[in-house]
Parts: structure tokens; C-alpha cells; sequence
């Protein structure tokens, strides 16, 4: 399969100073961000911390209203280099298609609204359904799918866009540790493929393992960069506040509990 190369537009993310108002509520706070190609992190905060806002916006759903965002030295709305995998609770799985016409979707932003996909098309959401281990889901239903072949199909799409920066809203909740590292697992492959990666967890520990870089988040940035770095305790403190509970574990001297939603 063909690797993304958009080495010639800078940076995959260039976010400086963005700041996101959804009606009175400061979402986002002068959030700076800059992720290159091939790049991962994984977003960490409470809940309620701005975690999807902050994918949105990299996605081009919702507007700064201050500071700039730049996807490929361009401006993210419609961006055919972005694929964003929203949260799974607000999909429309009854909706009747299949895994093939959910991947093929992935190749309207190359193809235009009106044509007609072509043998090449088709070899590459083969190819991409059988990167992710569902070539026999091919004409299955989406409605008929576990959760972790959802996630696992939307990633072929995302591979079928041929996008070079994929921003991923908790693709890991509720699902078992079976899948959880079966997404993990593709998702380390990216970087080979160039393809940066944005991708929010509540899971710190599971970020601290699978990610070179991890920002935690609640509504500004409080700290970027290595995972021993950013998890420290007063780094904590500063985003969960009172939500931090002390534990005995020596490895591990916080543990983190959420009580409110996302907006």
C-alpha cells in the first residue's frame, strides 16, 4: 500500500495559541501543539478537560476563536489529510451498511462525489480491510460488528483516505484487552506508514506504555512531552485536582478518578 508523503507541507499538526469557546465555556486555552509526520501522542486529562474539543478543532468541526490551527501548512476544514474517528457512542450503527461501504467512504475525497470507484479503488480497501484483519467482514453490517472490529474498521477507512494525520476520540473505550491491544498494535504501525497520530485515552498507565509522548491536558496544556516527564505528581495535581487519590504502589504514586463529561 501506498505510504502517505506530504513531507513538502510542514508540519502534520501546527496548532499555536488556539483558544475554543462553546458558548460561555473556555474549552480550549491558547493550546499550542505541533506534531510532524510519522509523530504519536496520546492526550490525557479529566474529564470535562477539552479532550474531544481539541480533536475537533484539529479535525476542522469547531473554529478557534483565537490562535491558528494548520493541518500540512493548510487550514483543516475539509482537509483530505485528516481522518478523525469520533467517539463510538455517537455513531449510528444502525444505519444500514457495510464494512465495505464504510471503508470505501474513505476514498470519496479522492474520487469526488460522483464518480464511480474503480478496480484500484476497490484493491485498496481490500488491501487496507486485510491490514486490519477484516477481509472476511468484507459485506458484513456495521450494526453486526464488536466493538473492537468497529474501531479496527474505521482505522481501514482512515488507511483507504490515505490520510497523513488521524485524530482518535477514546478509540480503546469499552472494549476488552483483546482489543484494546489489537488497536494499540495497529496503531503502532503508523509511523512506517507516516501517518501522525493524535489519539485520546483515560488510561494513563496504558499511555505511559504505548506512547513516546504524551499531553496532558485540561483546557491549556500543562505539560508535553516523554510520559516520565508528564506524569509527575505535581503535573497531576495541576490537572485533576482534587481527582487525585493517593495510593501505595511505590511504582505507581497516583491514581486518577473522572466525574464529569467532556464538552
Amino acid at each position: 500500500m501506498r505510504l502517505a508523503n506530504h513531507d513538502h507541507l510542514g508540519a502534520a499538526l501546527a496548532m499555536k495559541e488556539a483558544t475554543v469557546r462553546l458558548g460561555d465555556i473556555v474549552a480550549l486555552q491558547s493550546v499550542t501543539l505541533t506534531l510532524h509526520q510519522g509523530e504519536q501522542v496520546a492526550v490525557v486529562g479529566p474529564n470535562g478537560a477539552g479532550k474531544s474539543t481539541l480533536l475537533k478543532t484539529i479535525a476542522g468541526l469547531l473554529q478557534p476563536s483565537s490562535g491558528s490551527v494548520l493541518v500540512y501548512g493548510h487550514r483543516p476544514p475539509g482537509h483530505i489529510c485528516i481522518a478523525y474517528l469520533p467517539q463510538r457512542n455517537v455513531v449510528d450503527w444502525a444505519f444500514p451498511v457495510t464494512v465495505g461501504d464504510v471503508v470505501m467512504m474513505g476514498r470519496i475525497g479522492r474520487l469526488g462525489l460522483f464518480r464511480r470507484p474503480s478496480r484500484h479503488d476497490h484493491m485498496i480497501v481490500a488491501g487496507c480491510l486485510n491490514t486490519v484483519g477484516l477481509s472476511d467482514l468484507l459485506g458484513q453490517r456495521i450494526a453486526e460488528l464488536s466493538g473492537g472490529q468497529q474501531q479496527r474498521m474505521f482505522i481501514a477507512r482512515a488507511l483507504a483516505q490515505e490520510a497523513g494525520l488521524m485524530v482518535m476520540d477514546e478509540p480503546l473505550t469499552g472494549l476488552d484487552a483483546t482489543s484494546q491491544e489489537a488497536i494499540l498494535d495497529l496503531l503502532a504501525e503508523f509511523p512506517r506508514r507516516n501517518v501522525a497520530t493524535v489519539v485520546t485515552n483515560h488510561d494513563l498507565t496504558m499511555s505511559s506504555q504505548r506512547f513516546d509522548r504524551i499531553v496532558l491536558l485540561n483546557s491549556r496544556v500543562i505539560a508535553d512531552g516523554p510520559p516520565e516527564k508528564v506524569l509527575t505528581e505535581k503535573n497531576l495535581l495541576a490537572a485533576y485536582g482534587s481527582h487525585v487519590h493517593r495510593i501505595h504502589d511505590a511504582r505507581e504514586p497516583l491514581a486518577v478518578s473522572d466525574s464529569c463529561c467532556d464538552p
